[in-house]
This record gives C-alpha cells, sequence and structure tokens, in this order.
C-alpha cells in the first residue's frame, strides 16, 4: 500500500495539471486522464464533482472545461505573478518564460525539482475564514473574529504567513502588531471600513526574526501588553 505522503503527491499532481489545463482554456476528457494517471473513472469524477467543485465548470463535447471557454485563458504573466505574489519564484535562480516553457511545453508530467517544507498540520477550508482574510488584505478591509472567549474588532490584516505547518494572521490590532493561528480564529467577518496600511509594519512583519518567532507571539505579547493578549 503507498503511504500517505505519496498518495497526497499524486493528488496534488493530478489537480495540479487539471487546473493548469483548465485555465489554458483546455476541455478534458476523463477518460484519457484516468488511462493518463493511472487512477479509475470514478476518482476523475470525485476530482471534478468534489474536490473541484468551487470552479464554474460546464459539460462541452463530451468533456469538462471552464465557463466561458478561451477567455478564461491564462498566460505566462498571470503564472509569473502567482509565484511572485506567493514568493514561490525566491526559491529559483531564475523563473522566466524561458524556464516555464521548458516545464511547461512537455509531454511528460514528471517534475524535476522536489521543494520541501512542512506540511500543514491542518489545512483551512479555501472557501472560510482563510478566503475572507484573504480578500480583507487585498482590499484593506478591517476584520473581526473570536479567539476562544474574546471578541476581536477592528484587526488591520496585513498578510496571511504561512510558517512551520501552520497559517498566521498578521496585522495590527488596537495600535499594536498583532499575530493569531487562522484555525484558531472563529466568526470572521470582514467589514466595510478600510485602513490605510504602514509599509513600515509590512517590513517589520515581513523580517524573518518576526516570522520564526509567530509560534510564541501570543506568549510574549501577553508578557508585555497583557491586556492586549
Amino acid at each position: 500500500m503507498a503511504q500517505p505522503s505519496a498518495r497526497h503527491e499524486r493528488l496534488v499532481h493530478r489537480l495540479a495539471y487539471i487546473l493548469t489545463q483548465l485555465f489554458k482554456g483546455e476541455t478534458l476528457y476523463l477518460n484519457r486522464l484516468a488511462s493518463e494517471f493511472n487512477v479509475s473513472y470514478r476518482t476523475l469524477l470525485r476530482d471534478f464533482n468534489e474536490r473541484l467543485a468551487h470552479l464554474d465548470l460546464e459539460h462541452f463535447q463530451g468533456g469538462y472545461r471552464l465557463a466561458g471557454g478561451s477567455a478564461l485563458l491564462r498566460t505566462d504573466s498571470d503564472i509569473l505573478q502567482f509565484a511572485n505574489i506567493t514568493h514561490v519564484a525566491q526559491l529559483f535562480p531564475v523563473l522566466d518564460r524561458k524556464l516555464l516553457s521548458l516545464l511547461l511545453n512537455r509531454q511528460s508530467h514528471e517534475s524535476p525539482y522536489r521543494v520541501y517544507h512542512s506540511p500543514p498540520k491542518a489545512l483551512p477550508s479555501p472557501f472560510g475564514g482563510f478566503a475572507i482574510v484573504t480578500q480583507a488584505i487585498l482590499e484593506h478591509h478591517f476584520i473581526h473574529y473570536r479567539h476562544e472567549e474574546k471578541m476581536y474588532r477592528w484587526v488591520s490584516p496585513y498578510k496571511l504567513t504561512y510558517f512551520d505547518g501552520v497559517w498566521y494572521v498578521c496585522g495590527v490590532y488596537k495600535g499594536s502588531i498583532h499575530a493569531m493561528a487562522l484555525l484558531s480564529l472563529q466568526d470572521i467577518e470582514q467589514t466595510s471600513r478600510c485602513f490605510y496600511p504602514d509599509n513600515a509594519i509590512t517590513q517589520q512583519i515581513e523580517e524573518p526574526t518576526f516570522i520564526q518567532a509567530l509560534a510564541y507571539f501570543q506568549y510574549i505579547k501577553g508578557i508585555l501588553h497583557p491586556t492586549q493578549a
């Protein structure tokens, strides 16, 4: 029996390929994918009907494609922008169109790379708090949330930071830098009120020393500012 990590890798690879092809405007056929990835037709049905249910898919000539077809084509610029936004680009000596062409314009799906980092201890739902906080950060909106028995209101979210298997919401609360594990938060709500980001704070929460101390942030803050922890 394959180890869970190996099964997970194959699943991630398969879904990444499916998403890439869909966003390139391709129409995908389950029988071909089943043969290509050596999985059952039922497994592919689950991929499309459950794991990718959030996508706006349509049936077209016996296959699946994104609704709107070629209007949703993604370009090399989109891929490079995504790599920069998620800080993946910094892992490579160079990440440009030449490398993208070398990797993507091939029949083989074998990867020449293996980048390892600690997997999430628990994966947040892509449609719950993760999406709400992501939108609030991009649009500079305050958020409210509850942690244990305390309600935190008018938090300015600056970054969702992933470190050592945990996603943290980093920002400002009552004038001080604030950080909490995303999965410990409940009743997350984006408000209609905007805040103005401070570049100095952004730089501070992106410092490696700050990120490496995130697991101990609440403990340290509780000592320094007991009324805000």
